[in-house]
């Protein structure tokens, strides 16, 4: 993700966006803008980083209009500032949600430690 890889705000990447649809060029932070085709409702734009592209995206008119409605609270999402999930994390989740769904299976009032067959 553009936003997150090279530290740009949503906000002002749409705006470069709309300048690159009007002008075929702008910038946004170290990234170049370029528009490369404009057919019916499509436009395709080429992310370049230092003479070299770093991403090409295809979109709608109706989809860039709507990059701009991004709820604020998703773009706290963007900046990393939720603490990323780890492979530890996930698996203390499942065995947590298995050790509940076990014992509502089986009809126990609280939770129960599980355990590996052949351990």
């Amino acid at each position: 993700m553009l936003v997150r890889k090279y530290g740009l705000e949503p906000v002002v990447l749409h705006n470069a966006l709309l300048k690159a649809k009007e002008k075929r060029k702008s910038t946004c932070g170290p990234l170049s803008i370029v528009v490369r085709s404009k057919e019916d409702n499509m436009l395709t734009f080429m992310f370049i980083l230092d003479d070299r592209a770093v991403a090409q995206t295809t979109l709608s008119q109706d989809s860039l209009t709507k990059l701009l409605a991004v709820p604020v609270e998703f773009t706290r999402l963007l900046h990393d500032r939720d603490r990323p999930f780890t492979a530890v994390d996930c698996g203390e989740l499942e065995r947590r949600i298995a050790g509940r769904l076990e014992s509502h299976v089986l009809g126990l009032e609280t939770p129960f430690q599980l355990s590996r067959r052949g351990k």
